[in-house]
């Protein structure tokens, strides 16, 4: 699709909905014991505190969040679904996208506030995601935008595991300045590393693209 030319919200559209479709087919064969509790679609947030004892087990179809960046000529378009989620940092660090949650579901209705959105147990429940976790995710509609990549900023793609302790801009600006280079290597680990000397226990994946000039 790059190659070819196509629009960038097409790019990362078409290669969710194709891992979207992937997932599916896979798990059309037999289903997988999983340790996570049932429900719809249910959290998975490092910020809770650990527990010793393992939950039942559950029989639930495979799902997972995705987050894809395209980059041509100074541009960048994200898709996403899920709550992985992707930052631009430099001079102004700004989170790029929002997380598909049953907690911001609840606060776009304009009913409750953010205090009580998140003090619920399901708060933190994807509400989409790609894979069949949830029949009414079956007909995936992935979020999409294209914006500018400025000259020198660095963008960052990350799991919860790393962003649910550098949630804030601002604090994921500061663990990447404290990477020993420049080199998106070097701020990857930083920022892993930063993510489990708060705490993390999650598995924690970060892609970084720094833009040249």
């Amino acid at each position: 699709l790059m190659r070819a030319g196509e629009s960038l919200d097409h790019v990362v559209r078409d290669a969710i909905l194709a891992g979207h479709r992937a997932v599916c087919v896979a798990s059309a064969g037999p289903t997988r014991s999983s340790s996570r509790p049932p429900g719809p679609l249910v959290a998975d947030r490092t910020t809770e505190a650990h527990v010793s004892t393992a939950p039942p087990p559950s029989i639930e179809p495979p799902g997972a969040t995705i987050i894809v960046a395209a980059i041509r000529a100074g541009k960048v378009g994200i898709g996403w679904a899920g709550d992985s989620r992707a930052y631009m940092l430099g001079a102004r660090p700004e989170l790029l996208t929002h997380d598909h949650s049953w907690a911001n579901a609840m606060l776009a209705t304009g009913h409750v506030t953010e205090e009580e959105a998140f003090a619920q147990p399901l708060a933190y429940a994807l509400t989409r995601c790609i894979g069949p976790l949830d029949d009414n995710v079956g007909d995936l509609v992935p979020d999409v935008r294209v914006l500018d990549m400025p000259a020198g900023a660095t963008l960052v793609l990350c799991s919860d595991g790393v962003w649910s302790y550098l949630a804030r801009p601002e604090a994921m600006n500061a663990a990447m300045q404290s990477a020993a280079t420049a080199e998106p290597v070097a701020i990857a680990r930083a920022l892993v590393h930063e993510a489990l000397l708060r705490g993390g226990h999650d598995n924690a994946s970060v892609a970084v693209y720094v833009s040249p000039g």
